[in-house]
């Protein structure tokens, strides 16, 4: 009996062992797959048709104020510039990308934001995070953000009209790139309610 139960045991931890090394493998191969978008080369195709794989991932989410001017003085950070940057490259059939946080806190699956005052916010999804010696050559003048990494991004998702950002308790100011902490759980579902999978991710 004794021997039975020791048996009985070992193949307990076997089953929870397996059942453990599946869960890490599937989670490993859905980061890679999306990681694998991460490209400068021609746009993919992608046919999802409902919000089940979105659903996966932890969304948090990270946001970007656009100045409405550009910046007069050299050397100093112009999200006006870069942004208009990056929405030439998007014409042009290049991966959109941007600076992660000071703190480098963004994850692949988590959700970003270009916050427009008054106007909207347009919600992507971070596709790779590549390490800072990847910045764009055009970044080089913008001192003290040398340090930060790259985030590839998605086409938008969903974009968020600036008077149902305020309905969903979105911020009413935003003082450079930051993650998102008051009334998060608000902003995901509507994301999620809203969102519209681009025929092409990235």
């Amino acid at each position: 009996m004794k021997i039975f139960s020791i048996f009985w045991l070992d193949i307990t931890i076997y089953k929870k062992l397996i059942f453990y090394i599946c869960r890490v493998a599937n989670n490993w191969s859905l980061t890679r797959n999306i990681q694998k978008l991460n490209t400068n080369y021609p746009k993919t195709e992608r046919n999802f048709s409902n919000t089940h794989v979105m659903s996966q991932f932890h969304h948090s989410l990270t946001i970007s104020p656009i100045a409405k001017n550009y910046k007069k003085k050299n050397g100093q950070p112009d999200s006006r510039c870069d942004y208009n940057e990056q929405m030439e490259r998007k014409l042009n059939g290049y991966s959109l990308m941007w600076d992660d946080t000071p703190q480098n806190s963004s994850r692949v699956g988590e959700f970003f934001g270009f916050y427009r005052y008054k106007i909207d916010v347009s919600i992507h999804m971070i596709l790779h995070i590549a390490d800072s010696e990847d910045r764009l050559s055009s970044w080089k003048t913008n001192i003290g953000q040398r340090n930060r990494n790259v985030l590839y991004l998605s086409n938008a998702i969903v974009t968020i009209p600036w008077s149902e950002w305020l309905e969903i308790g979105g911020a009413k100011r935003s003082m450079g790139t930051s993650n998102v902490k008051k009334n998060l759980t608000q902003i995901n579902e509507y994301i999620l309610r809203n969102l519209k999978i681009p025929k092409f991710i990235n």
